[in-house]
């Protein structure tokens, strides 16, 4: 017999694991994580400079890609974990005359 809850509570760690992986795995997600813990406060980038500022960031900068279509893919798949493990959001905040902006805003918690 098993525990009241356990099934929840082992589906829960299967999904952080999940979540860790797929940052582990990323580049791109290691970059934001270092770019976050810099910022004391929430900051907006046109989609291009946040691209270049996480560039920056990147232990391996040519991982991270400089097509917008294929950064925007690879950033939705890594934005959750991100929140769920670091605390760290990511907001699309729409196209403007001057491009497409993002918000990045660090975590509250203390790391």
């Amino acid at each position: 017999r098993y525990e009241k809850g356990s099934f929840i509570k082992a589906y829960g760690n299967n999904l952080k694991h999940g979540s860790a992986s797929i940052i582990e795995d990323s580049d791109l997600a290691q970059a934001v994580i270092s770019l976050a813990r810099k910022l004391r406060e929430a900051k907006t980038y046109l989609l291009t400079d946040f691209i270049t500022a996480l560039k920056g960031y990147s232990n391996s900068p040519n991982s991270i890609s400089g097509n917008s279509r294929r950064f925007k893919t690879e950033l939705s798949r890594v934005e959750k974990a991100l929140f769920e493990l670091h605390g760290i959001k990511i907001t699309h905040l729409g196209k403007t005359n001057a491009g497409v902006q993002v918000m990045i805003t660090p975590s509250r918690k203390k790391s």
